[in-house]
């Protein structure tokens, strides 16, 4: 794949009302990993805190009345990260996040990112 070690890659991301990410998106869910990964300058990706995401381009609000997440999955280093933060909370990857241990995540993110940079590379 196109993945250098020293860079981040954006994989998986979604806007949630709460609740952890799957494959097939619950109601209450927008998967905002393009508009993410346009937001990613030199490797790193920030979103300063007190600002609402729901404003970013390619967000919504899909929880008008309910808390908002943001849960992003990425690959930094060739070892995946998860992280999840407030509507409203800084967020500044590389850095952030926990390791992904549960295997059954883990696997479907590797396929999610296999399949992203394949198509990728189709169109280039």
């Amino acid at each position: 794949s196109g993945e250098r070690s020293s860079s981040m890659q954006e994989i998986s991301s979604s806007s949630s009302s709460g609740g952890a990410a799957d494959h097939e998106l619950p109601a209450g869910w927008l998967d905002v990993t393009d508009a993410l990964q346009y937001l990613v300058q030199n490797s790193k990706l920030e979103l300063h805190a007190g600002i609402s995401k729901t404003g970013l381009m390619g967000f919504a609000d899909v929880a008008p009345q309910g808390e908002k997440e943001l849960y992003v999955a990425y690959c930094y280093k060739r070892q995946l990260f998860e992280k999840v933060v407030g509507d409203m909370e800084l967020l500044r990857l590389p850095g952030a996040g926990e390791p992904v241990v549960e295997a059954a995540v883990a696997d479907r993110l590797w396929a999610k990112y296999r399949s992203r940079f394949q198509q990728q590379a189709l169109q280039q």
